[in-house]
């Protein structure tokens, strides 16, 4: 017995329904896990309390910027969370800890910081090679 072109339709379209779901669920599979552990940089706060830590972390920050706290009034009073950068160096994140050595600006700062002179530096350096 043949099928018809209608069964046949529906055939494909399930194949590719499910050749889509697999695509899907490749791009919901987390690559990495995330750090449990967040510092806040204007009042060494700690997060860790599991899949919120980040959320937590961020709302916290952003608490000090709409309260309007005099320790989140200038960038440059941010203090580096040192396990986070440790976990982006070991997922490959920013860099490599050779680069990262390579371009201390001082002992705060990495130089891939988000701190004006820093970059201004690093600018300097990448225009003049």
């Amino acid at each position: 017995m043949h099928k018809t072109k209608s069964e046949g339709d529906t055939e494909t379209s399930e194949a590719k329904w499910k050749e889509q779901c697999i695509i899907t669920e490749k791009k919901c599979i987390q690559p990495r896990t995330p750090p449990r552990v967040f510092i806040c940089g204007y009042c060494d706060g700690s997060f860790s309390n599991g899949d919120l830590a980040w959320s937590n972390f961020i709302d916290h920050v952003g608490l000090h910027y709409q309260n309007g706290d005099d320790c989140a009034k200038n960038i440059m009073d941010w203090r580096e969370d040192r396990n986070l950068t440790q976990w982006c160096s070991d997922h490959g994140l920013g860099g490599s800890s050779t680069e990262s050595s390579e371009n201390n600006m001082d002992d705060e700062c990495s130089g891939t910081c988000c701190h004006s002179d820093c970059q201004s530096v690093k600018m300097e350096d990448s225009d003049s090679g």
